[in-house]
């Protein structure tokens, strides 16, 4: 589906993004990952020693300076590219009196202001072609949160409000804009944590119809077709990823007792 496109994701270096990087290569791109961890550069490095290109950056995209680095870079080296992934973003969680003001701002210029000067500057880029489609990664936490996730349910629900105006806004110059919202995703950091705290495996299963989780995988194939002329028509749409997750009402109480008694939640 991505047969030759050049595609940029943010994040690329870890969990849901270094899958992304994956499944795109596995379907033709070439990629350019885009991550604040230098250590991201030895994980990357496989792909090219199986001659798949992938093209490791470090950038931190909170600042609208290094984004600006990053498009120059990517002019000089590319002059263009096909789709943009705006994937980073950290998850925060705190007692809502007890969360700074300096915590706000730190979520809120990775997890949402980074998505604006990225699609800004790549958007601009991929206009000039009028040929081109941004994913920017939201969350099912926009639909139905818990306690202590405030900062992040406003990042990924600013998202969501940003990708509409965005594909309303850049339509008209061939550019495509999709919000992908995944649930849970048993990511390498979330399958430990499951696999080291009793009853979680039982009681995250539980949370879909399906009696099951994404995989890494499974969201970034969703992204591929996003991001492939198989979506030509989807455009300003917000995709939920989440193996049935939102559709059902949930009792976090219960869900609670699960966890720490490892009941069997029935």
């Amino acid at each position: 589906m991505l047969n030759k496109k050049i595609i940029l994701i943010t994040g690329g270096g870890n969990g849901l993004g270094l899958g992304m990087v994956d499944v795109f290569v596995s379907l033709g791109a070439f990629v350019i990952a885009v991550d604040i961890d230098e250590k991201a550069a030895a994980k990357l490095q496989k792909y090219n020693r199986l001659k798949q290109s992938v093209d490791f950056v470090r950038v931190d995209i909170s600042s609208s300076s290094e984004v600006l680095q990053l498009k120059n870079y990517i002019v000089d080296k590319y002059h263009y590219i096909d789709g943009l992934v705006n994937n980073a973003a950290k998850m925060h969680s705190a007692g809502f009196f007890d969360s700074t003001l300096e915590e706000f701002d730190s979520v809120i210029n990775l997890n949402l202001k980074s998505v604006f000067y990225m699609s800004q500057a790549f958007s601009k880029l991929m206009s000039e072609n009028r040929k081109g489609a941004i994913v920017n990664v939201s969350s099912t936490h926009t639909k139905a949160t818990l306690p202590g996730h405030e900062i992040y349910a406003a990042c990924k629900a600013g998202i969501a409000g940003l990708t509409r105006s965005m594909a309303l806004s850049l339509g008209k110059h061939g550019v495509r804009v999709n919000t992908l919202s995944p649930g849970l995703i048993e990511t390498d950091k979330i399958v430990k944590h499951i696999n080291s705290t009793p009853g979680l495996t039982k009681a995250y299963s539980q949370m879909s119809p399906t009696n099951q989780n994404n995989s890494v995988a499974d969201v970034a194939n969703v992204a591929a077709f996003l991001l492939s002329d198989n979506a030509r028509a989807i455009n300003g749409a917000d995709i939920v990823v989440d193996q049935g997750e939102s559709v059902q009402a949930y009792n976090i109480e219960q869900f609670g007792i699960c966890v720490r008694e490892n009941a069997r939640c029935e």
